[in-house]
């Protein structure tokens, strides 16, 4: 489980920094990730790991479409793929029902 970086920790973490610590040893002595420390403290790099997230959700957003376009496509025009895409989807709805009668 990740520990929530408090007001209290994101103080020490100024302190040392304003004392003219090193990112890497105030995450060694407050046991963080040198990433953590570095968000918490640099307001540019925040801004730059929340721009990164932005762009990464997006792009796996483009590939969800592509990929349903995709196989709508392949189920609709190849006939062997559609065969066994309905002979699984008869097994798995079958261990369901069976799974259901116990």
């Amino acid at each position: 489980m990740k520990a929530k970086v408090t007001e209290e920790i994101k103080e020490m973490m100024k302190t040392m920094r304003d004392s003219g610590m090193i990112y890497k040893k105030i995450s060694e002595s407050l046991g963080l990730a040198q990433s953590t420390v570095i968000y918490h403290l640099d307001p540019g790099y925040k801004k730059k790991a929340i721009k990164r997230m932005m762009e990464y959700q997006g792009e796996r957003g483009d590939r969800k479409d592509y990929m349903k376009k995709y196989m709508s496509n392949r189920y609709n025009n190849d006939e062997e793929f559609r065969d066994r895409v309905r002979a699984n989807s008869l097994r798995s709805y079958h261990k369901r029902k069976n799974n259901e009668r116990k």
